[in-house]
């Protein structure tokens, strides 16, 4: 068989299909490069959608958590963790600048003084410094050397500068706190950022724009989920603290049952809040009391003042009854001299007490409140200090009590219960003292009060929660009764914002309307 035959006329079309494509893009080329010579700036379509992504549009994957933005850096993580370690001091009249070089040397970090700001006070840079302290934290110890002279150790540009109270306080810094997982409303998309905002505003120091007419500020940005605050070094540890908390708290917010279980709830209270608090789902044990910025030091404190003793004292200077108190218990014990010299209390006070297998505790409060002292767990140390001084120091505890407030949220009867029957003090019934602020999203109340009042507010819920054990539950519920909404009115002082008008349809998705008042 004979193979097949080709025309000599077709033989050269592909070879000049090739070489016209050749040419034609050598001309191209040679065009593009002309004009990218004439305008060296200009991209291509395809150039820019490959160049722009990259350039302007953020991440789609999810960062990790974090508490508070911007990070530390290095140094600034290096200072905090250099303040968290503990060391031992035995000062007697030693010169400011030579404590100061001491933990300088001890710590391994930068510590400067601000001698402008002294200058400005009054404050020599040679005071003398007069304290023993063993085992705290160079934050704790730092405090309780330079507090009394009003001054603060604060890190600002990566050292760690020590200038007055009132320097620090205007020394304010920026930072952004993620706080969505705190805001959202169970059952709905939305989140309720002014009241915790509020919250913080009111339970923390301060100073605050809003509150006070001077100090720092709070915005809220909910497109981030975030709240931007710019304040001092020492309330930014307050509100990382507040928000830890809160947190911890949450994860005890028995609101966020099921609706059976809610239902079950509200037809026999008694029983199922039992019951739910002992549910084997239950993300974590619950806790009936969270506190901020607490030690294992002063945890320790505490567990030692109910231990038992034996004193006899027959005109023995306080200053050696404090020391006995403190070698009995095995903890540190400070006189706070300087309020005591105010209130023209002498620390050489002659003591007469003879007492046998009582707690620490009882033994102090028998020995100091005839003296108008009392004894208050501070930077690790327990603190005599006068009753005045005592009175005038709040601290913030975030209390539980979803399981007291049930899925009706009636925060206000339990808030009203606990301001009649503590001793207070109470900002909002008396026009001074401690606040009670409530955050529905978390279930909690967080109260800024006295160590001793906190004490009341703490035994009166785990009184209720007894009492609630106790409860019969109802015969019948008649539902036509009930009412769907509620409303709740601002305090008579004070400011803030509140949630007015909720129906109990909210949980299905209704909007939340927010008022503010002043």
């Amino acid at each position: 068989m004979s193979e097949p035959q080709t025309s000599r006329s077709e033989l050269p079309i592909v070879p000049a299909l090739v070489v016209s494509s050749l040419l034609g893009g050598l001309v191209a080329l040679g065009l593009f490069g002309l004009w990218r010579f004439a305008m060296p700036g200009a991209t291509t379509p395809a150039e820019q959608s490959a160049v722009a992504p990259a350039a302007t549009m953020p991440s789609s994957g999810r960062a990790e958590f974090a508490e508070f933005l911007p990070p530390l850096t290095p140094q600034e993580q290096r200072l905090e963790n250099a303040l968290e370690k503990p060391i031992d001091c035995d000062f007697q009249d030693q010169p400011l600048t030579d404590v100061v070089a001491f933990f300088e040397k001890q710590a391994s970090i930068r510590i400067v003084i601000d001698t402008e700001a002294l200058q400005e006070e009054g404050i020599a840079t040679d005071t003398p410094v007069t304290r023993t302290l063993r085992g705290l934290k160079l934050r704790s110890t730092l405090n309780l050397i330079v507090t009394p002279l009003q001054l603060a150790a604060i890190p600002k540009d990566e050292v760690l500068r020590v200038t007055t109270l009132a320097k620090a306080k205007e020394t304010l810094q920026t930072r952004t706190y993620p706080v969505s997982d705190l805001c959202h409303i169970p059952g709905t998309n939305v989140g309720d950022f002014q009241s915790l905002m509020m919250l913080l505003e009111t339970e923390t120091s301060g100073p605050w724009q809003n509150r006070d007419g001077e100090g720092g500020n709070m915005t809220e940005f909910e497109n981030t989920g975030s709240l931007s605050i710019q304040q001092s070094y020492e309330v930014h540890r307050e509100i990382l603290e507040l928000l830890r908390t809160l947190r911890a708290a949450q994860k005890s917010n028995l609101n966020n049952a099921s609706k059976s279980e809610l239902q079950k709830w509200d037809e026999q209270r008694a029983a199922a809040a039992s019951a739910l608090l002992k549910r084997s789902a239950a993300p974590v044990k619950f806790v009936d009391v969270l506190r901020g910025l607490t030690s294992e030091s002063e945890r320790h404190i505490e567990s030692s003042l109910d231990k038992s003793l034996s004193i006899s004292f027959q005109d023995t200077p306080l200053t050696e009854v404090v020391g006995s108190f403190a070698r009995q218990l095995g903890i540190n014990v400070v006189i706070d001299n300087e309020s005591l010299t105010e209130e023209g209390i002498a620390t050489d006070t002659p003591v007469t007490l003879r007492l046998n297998q009582v707690t620490g505790r009882s033994a102090l409060e028998l020995l100091l409140r005839p003296l108008q002292l009392s004894a208050v767990i501070e930077n690790e140390v327990l603190l005599v200090t006068t009753t005045q001084k005592e009175n005038q120091r709040l601290v913030s505890h975030t209390y539980p009590v979803s399981d007291l407030i049930g899925p009706g949220e009636d925060y206000q009867s339990l808030i009203r219960m606990l301001e009649t029957s503590t001793s207070g003090p109470w900002l909002q019934s008396h026009g001074e003292g401690g606040t009670m602020t409530e955050l529905y999203t978390v279930g909690s109340l967080v109260v800024r009060q006295t160590p001793t009042v906190q004490k009341q507010v703490l035994n009166l819920l785990r009184q209720q929660r007894e009492a609630q054990k106790r409860m019969q539950p109802p015969r019948s519920i008649d539902k036509s009764n009930r009412r769907s909404d509620k409303t709740i009115q601002p305090p008579q002082s004070g400011g803030g914002y509140f949630r007015t008008s909720m129906s109990s349809e909210t949980s299905a998705g209704n909007r939340m309307e927010l008022s503010r008042w002043r």
